[in-house]
């Protein structure tokens, strides 16, 4: 749905369980899958800001390692 492989989707989950867990003081993880614990997260997208102006239309803004 995504286009993302299990394996980077469970590494986002686990980065950001850690988080969540530190944040809402919780003891461990199972307890961010209680019954009582409700959580809502805006996973919207957003658009990333390109420069107008000088900019090639195929640049891909990667950097050159020049030794």
């Amino acid at each position: 749905m995504f286009s993302i492989s299990e394996s980077y989707a469970f590494k986002r989950y686990s980065f950001i369980s850690k988080r969540l867990i530190k944040a809402l003081d919780l003891p461990d993880d199972k307890a961010l899958t209680a019954d009582n614990l409700k959580l809502v997260a805006d996973v919207t997208e957003q658009q990333i800001e390109r420069p107008l102006k000088k900019q090639k239309s195929y640049y891909s803004g990667k950097k050159n390692d020049i030794r």
